[in-house]
């Protein structure tokens, strides 16, 4: 689920995910540390990817991109591996 809610998500600054996401303590603690991370390891100019927000009702992905979502799954799934259309 995190790979294709990255993969449907859009490069935003780290200030503007630092805003976006500071009612929740863990998630702004998180974005803290990884901006820590990134500086003391010379890449506090990379541009992180913000993904989008995925849901499950244990059999598919529910949620505005679902749709967008549980169509990667299809499109990855080997010969004998597919998954139905639901």
């Amino acid at each position: 689920m995190g790979t294709h809610a990255l993969t449907l998500g859009k490069p935003f600054s780290q200030e503007k995910i630092k805003g976006a996401l500071q009612t929740n303590s863990d998630v702004r603690d998180a974005i803290q540390r990884m901006s820590e991370h990134l500086a003391v390891n010379g890449l506090s100019d990379a541009i992180p990817m913000l993904g989008v927000s995925l849901t499950s009702d244990d059999k598919k992905l529910t949620g505005e991109f679902s749709a967008a979502a549980n169509q990667l799954d299809r499109e990855h799934c080997r010969k004998g591996f597919t998954l139905p259309n639901a």
